[in-house]
């Protein structure tokens, strides 16, 4: 109907329906007449549709509403019994503002800085330690500007800043770029460690585990035989986009349910494939990775607290 309201001429596409139609079974259409009516008065089928259900428009929703009940008494019950939501059942456990010790942060900065070869082996506790500091920059600057004020027991109000105020953010912030900095100065060791990595272990790794794979089809089986190939011959000019590619065509190609292999069952292989995943965006994706983009979208935020805190001396 939507289709046919966009032809200006509609009788000529109904006089061919009827001729194909009596070509095809040796008669006109018994009900052509009800149908061609029907879709010359339908000048807007929409508008005439959403007429034509007014009437049922309260059982409509009635009916669609219902289906919701049981979603939501469920996901009620459970945050109800959660104990980590409730205020009375476990307060210890409740999420306080940002408290952050830069203790270890500014430790593991001179660590790396005085022994930047530990990037290599390492490098996992320094994707930790900015996950971990960007996780309390982000619930603070979250929280900032929908932190109600409270009062004081002489009735004053406390501005949010005073609640949220957080004296070592500055000294937080300082510590993840300097970190950051480093990663991007001594890129070459972690590139070249890892590259060494992947060509000596990942590769016979991996082709350990595929001789007990059973049941891969020739193009799953080629598809890993070729990311196999390639990786043994990395080049850190080149971009690994398609290799990593390979491995999400391959999880989506197993994944149908006519597949005869089943990746759930070889857990060892998927672990060794999505490490040597890992490995490859340690040699391609260090700037991506090293990214602040979620902080950079609370300027505003973040220039307040920092001003309220005093910058960092």
């Amino acid at each position: 109907m939507i289709l046919l309201s966009r032809v200006d001429d509609r009788k000529a596409v109904l006089g061919l329906f009827n001729a194909a139609h009596e070509l095809a079974n040796g008669q006109t259409e018994a009900s052509f007449p009800r149908l061609g009516q029907m879709i010359l008065d339908y000048e807007s089928p929409l508008k005439k549709l959403s007429e034509e259900l007014t009437p049922l428009n309260r059982l409509m929703l009635s009916a669609l509403s219902s289906g919701l009940v049981f979603k939501k008494k469920h996901f009620r019950n459970f945050f109800a019994n959660c104990p980590i939501l409730s205020l009375t059942t476990n307060p210890q456990q409740m999420v306080y503002v940002a408290q952050t010790d830069t203790g270890p942060l500014r430790e593991l900065t001179l660590l790396i800085h005085d022994e930047p070869g530990l990037l290599g082996p390492k490098i996992l506790f320094v994707w930790m330690a900015l996950s971990f500091s960007r996780d309390e920059v982000l619930w603070l600057l979250r929280h900032y500007d929908i932190w109600p004020s409270t009062k004081k027991k002489d009735g004053s109000k406390t501005e949010k800043a005073e609640e949220l105020v957080d004296k070592q953010l500055p000294e937080l912030l300082h510590y993840m770029e300097e970190l950051r900095d480093l990663v991007r100065k001594h890129a070459g060791i972690i590139q070249r460690y890892y590259m060494t990595y992947i060509g000596n272990y990942d590769v016979a790794a991996i082709g350990e585990l595929m001789n007990g794979l059973k049941g891969l089809s020739k193009d799953d089986n080629e598809l890993i035989q070729d990311f196999m190939r390639d990786i043994s011959s990395l080049n850190a000019e080149v971009s690994f986009r398609a290799l990593r590619l390979d491995w999400c065509r391959f999880q989506a190609h197993v994944s149908i349910s006519r597949s005869p292999f089943q990746l759930s069952a070889h857990q060892p292989f998927a672990v060794a494939m999505n490490t040597a995943v890992f490995h490859l965006r340690m040699v391609d994706l260090l700037e991506e990775t090293l990214g602040k983009r979620a902080i950079c979208r609370y300027i505003a935020s973040t220039s307040d607290i920092w001003n309220v805190s005093g910058g960092y001396a």
